[in-house]
Parts: structure tokens; C-alpha cells; sequence
């Protein structure tokens, strides 16, 4: 069985580098993991993304020893391989770097300053795997309700899993006195009250939630937060509720 070489690359850009828990916005930096097969690659992405949020496995490429940068004709060591994401232009190794920092494109320095760069396809291979944000939603893994987030005050996008949806915002058949709309209100008030005492990315919170019709004060449940980039092709910041152990 022939393993799996791999990188795993964020929603911004960014590569999970090693210590896993940091990122990386260099190519080079990138974490290289290996795994047995493409569904052990996705578990370790899945783990990955308690982390750093919405992932995607990239195949790494074996870099050739003698490699030779077309630009400044060094050898032996792998250049530093880099794009020019705007126009195009090929940028190679640390002969290119600019007075002012960063990267210098063919067309010239100053043309630098408004370029963003991207890994060349020469150190990474294709894309093997990536379960999206829109795809979560279009399988009912996960439901959108950013409209009733914004209501209760919530400036970014949320999302709950369906876990949560179906434990503590979907009415319990028998159940009285209970609507979906003041269950996920609650859900999202709470969220809110607890956001504004939380400054990492990831928080728990926990509100009273009746499934039954017992007279007595409704069970404390605990839900977790985490915010990360929206999408993997939309860095903005969104917000999943999910069950504590859920990731």
C-alpha cells in the first residue's frame, strides 16, 4: 500500500506548519504529513480542523535534489518557487527579494507591492479531498441561521450542526408550550451573552432547554463556538455551534 504524502492548506491562504497548532504563510514552512490512504488523510484533516477551522488536503511533491532556479541558476538546495498570483509571473528563490521585503515579480520591484503570491504547482500537487462549508449544508450537515444570529446581535454568519439542531431547536413531538423560533432564539441570545466575554475563537456556553413537559427547571445543556474562516474559498470569519464533543 503506497502512503500518502500531504499538506493541509486554511481557508486564508495559510498552511498548517509544524507545531501543528501553528500556520504558516510560506510554502516551504508547510507541515508534510503522511497517512495510509485517502480516509486516514481525511480523519487527520478532521482532527485538524478543531484547530484551524475548514481545511483542505494538498498532495505534496517530492522536490528534486538538483533542482535548478531558472532565475539565478542555483542548484542543490530547492529554491523558494513562487507565483505571482495577479499576474502570473514566475518568482524564484531570494535573488528576486526586493529592497523593501517581500517577493520582486519579473515585471519589476515596484510592481511587488501589489501582488499577493501562491504556491507553484512545481511544489504541490492537487487537491484530494475537501468537504466545504457548502457542501455541510447542502447534505443538511449543517443549517444556516445568520438571520436570527444578526437579530440577536451576531455580526458574523452562523451555523449549527444538525446534532444541534435536531437536540435543542427542533420541538420534541408530545412537547408543549415549545416553538423552534423561541428555542433557536434562545440558542443564539446565549451565544451572544457569552461572545461578549469570549475573545478566543472557540468558547462553550450553556442555556436551559425543556424536552419534555415535567414541571421543573429545563436541564442545563452545554454547546460549543468555534469561528474560523467561512468557507474554504471565503476567509471571512463565521461562527459553527456544535455539541461539545462534535468538531
Amino acid at each position: 500500500m503506497n502512503e500518502i504524502k500531504f499538506t493541509l492548506r486554511l481557508a486564508d491562504g495559510h498552511w498548517v506548519s509544524s507545531p501543528t497548532k501553528t500556520v504558516t504563510s510560506n510554502p516551504n514552512l508547510a507541515g508534510v504529513f503522511t497517512a495510509a490512504d485517502e480516509e486516514s488523510a481525511a480523519e487527520l484533516r478532521q482532527a485538524m480542523e478543531r484547530v484551524h477551522g475548514p481545511l483542505e488536503i494538498v498532495l505534496w511533491q517530492e522536490k528534486e535534489s538538483g533542482s535548478t532556479c531558472p532565475a539565478c541558476g542555483r542548484s542543490g538546495q530547492p529554491p523558494d518557487h513562487l507565483k505571482c498570483d495577479d499576474c502570473g509571473s514566475n518568482m524564484q528563490c531570494d535573488a528576486y527579494e526586493s529592497k523593501f521585503g517581500g517577493r520582486r515579480c519579473q515585471l519589476g520591484a515596484g510592481h511587488a507591492g501589489r501582488h499577493k503570491f501562491v504556491p507553484d504547482d512545481r511544489l504541490f500537487g492537487d487537491v484530494i479531498y475537501s468537504y466545504t462549508r457548502k457542501d455541510a449544508l447542502s447534505d443538511g450537515v449543517q443549517i444556516d441561521v445568520s438571520e436570527m444570529a444578526r437579530e440577536a446581535g451576531l455580526k458574523f454568519p452562523v451555523y449549527l450542526t444538525r446534532a444541534v439542531w435536531e437536540n435543542y431547536v427542533r420541538v420534541p413531538e408530545g412537547v408543549r408550550c415549545q416553538d423552534e423560533k423561541g428555542r433557536l432564539w434562545d440558542v443564539m441570545w446565549m451565544l451572544r451573552c457569552a461572545a461578549r466575554r469570549t475573545s478566543g475563537p472557540q468558547m462553550l456556553f450553556g442555556l436551559h432547554v425543556r424536552n419534555d413537559n415535567r414541571d421543573r427547571t429545563p436541564p442545563l445543556v452545554n454547546l460549543k463556538a468555534v469561528c474560523g474562516p467561512s468557507d474554504l474559498d471565503d476567509p471571512q470569519p463565521a461562527i459553527t455551534v456544535m455539541l461539545p464533543d462534535e468538531d
